[in-house]
C-alpha cells in the first residue's frame, strides 16, 4: 500500500471520527464590524476545579462560565452588529424587549432572565446553541423557524446580565457543555445550591475554520483613549463616549488623559505618559498589573487645564510584558 493511499485513509477516519463525535460545525455568531473593535473577552472555563482557565490555560474566563463571549465597542453595537445563526437548525426559543443597559447601574431587574434577550437553535442530535445579550428588539426568528448557518438572528445588545456590549455564545450537547474551541465537554454537577461543572472529556475543535480573524486570542486589547476636563468614574463613561474630541476647552478644570484597557496579565507595565508637542513631559503614570485584570481604567493629567491653552498635547500609553512591548498608542488633542 502506498504512502499517498495510507494518507488518505488516515484522514477519512479522521473526519468519520469528527462526525460521529461531534455531528456538528459552527461558524462564528459574529463578524467585525465596519469600525470599532471585535475580539473574545472571556472563554468557557475548562477547568472548574482551578477556576477561570480558559482552554488556552490562561486566565481568559471565570468560574463556571459556560460559553465564549464575543465583544465589540459601544459605538459598535449602536450602530448595528449583527449575530449569525452558528449552524443549521430550527429555533427552540427566543426573548426579546429587554432595555440595553449596564447590569452594575442597578436599573434592570434580570432575575431569572440573565442571558437578556436571547435565542436557542436546535441542531439535531442532541446539539443546541444559544445566543445571549442581544439588542432590544432585534431578534429577526420565531419559535419552530428552520435557519440556515450565516443567516441573521439578531444583533450583538446589552440587555440581561452583562458589563459590556457582546453576545455570549453557548454550545451544549445532551445537556453538557462543550467548548467550540477544544472539543472539552462538562457536565453539569450539583454543588450545594449551585449548579457547577466538571470536565469530562476532550476532543477537537468544532469551529468550520479556526483561522477565522473574530476567532483569534487577542492576549490584551487597548479599548479606548479620552481626553477630557474630569477624572472618569468608571470604564463605561469612557465606553459610552463617541470617539475622543480633538480639542479640549482651557480653563481651570483640570486636563486629563485616559485609557480603557483589558485582559492585563499578572507582571505587566502599563506606561501613561502626557507630553507637549515638543517633547516636554508633563505627567506620567506606570502601574504594575498585580493579577489578570478584565477591564480598568488608568488616568494622568494636570490640575490646571488654563496653563496649556493654545497648545497641542500628546498622550502615550504603552504596554509592556517583559522586554516585550504588546502595544502602544499615541494620540494628540489641541487645548483652546
Amino acid at each position: 500500500m502506498s504512502i499517498q493511499c495510507i494518507r488518505v485513509i488516515v484522514v477519512a477516519c479522521c473526519l468519520a471520527y469528527s462526525v460521529t463525535a461531534y455531528g456538528v460545525t459552527f461558524i462564528p455568531p459574529v463578524a467585525p464590524p465596519d469600525s470599532g473593535y471585535c475580539f473574545i473577552q472571556n472563554y468557557v472555563d475548562v477547568d472548574p476545579e482551578h477556576g477561570g482557565q480558559d482552554c488556552y490555560t490562561h486566565a481568559r474566563s471565570y468560574e463556571q462560565h459556560k460559553g465564549t463571549d464575543f465583544r465589540v465597542s459601544y459605538d459598535a453595537m449602536l450602530a448595528g452588529v449583527d449575530v449569525f445563526v452558528a449552524a443549521n437548525g430550527t429555533v427552540l426559543r427566543t426573548r426579546d424587549g429587554m432595555d440595553d443597559a449596564f447590569f452594575q447601574d442597578g436599573m434592570v431587574d434580570v432575575e431569572g432572565r440573565e442571558c437578556g434577550n436571547g435565542v436557542i437553535i436546535d441542531h439535531g442530535d442532541g446539539w443546541q446553541t444559544q445566543y445571549c445579550h442581544l439588542k432590544k428588539d432585534s431578534v429577526q426568528v420565531v419559535q419552530g423557524e428552520s435557519v440556515k448557518a450565516g443567516s441573521v438572528l439578531g444583533q450583538v445588545g446589552l440587555s440581561g446580565k452583562t458589563a459590556f456590549a457582546h453576545v455570549h455564545f453557548q454550545v451544549i450537547c445532551r445537556g453538557e457543555i462543550v467548548c467550540p474551541f477544544s472539543g472539552a465537554r462538562l457536565e453539569s454537577v450539583e454543588t450545594g445550591d449551585a449548579t457547577g461543572l466538571q470536565k469530562i472529556e476532550s476532543g477537537t475543535s468544532l469551529w468550520q475554520n479556526e483561522s477565522n480573524e473574530v476567532l483569534q486570542y487577542v492576549p490584551s486589547q487597548l479599548l479606548k483613549v479620552d481626553y477630557s476636563t474630569s477624572p472618569p468614574r468608571s470604564a463605561r463613561e469612557i465606553l459610552q463616549r463617541p470617539n475622543y474630541i480633538e480639542t479640549v476647552k482651557a480653563g481651570r478644570n483640570p486636563f486629563v488623559f485616559s485609557v480603557v484597557t483589558a485582559m492585563l496579565r499578572k507582571g505587566d507595565l502599563l506606561i501613561l505618559r502626557l507630553k507637549t508637542e515638543a517633547g516636554t513631559l508633563l505627567a506620567e503614570k506606570v502601574v504594575s498589573i498585580s493579577s489578570y485584570t478584565a477591564q480598568r481604567v488608568d488616568c494622568i493629567g494636570r490640575k490646571n487645564s488654563a496653563m496649556y491653552a493654545h497648545m497641542e498635547l500628546e498622550g502615550i500609553v504603552e504596554l509592556r510584558r517583559g522586554n516585550v512591548q504588546v502595544f502602544e498608542h499615541k494620540s494628540r488633542v489641541s487645548v483652546q
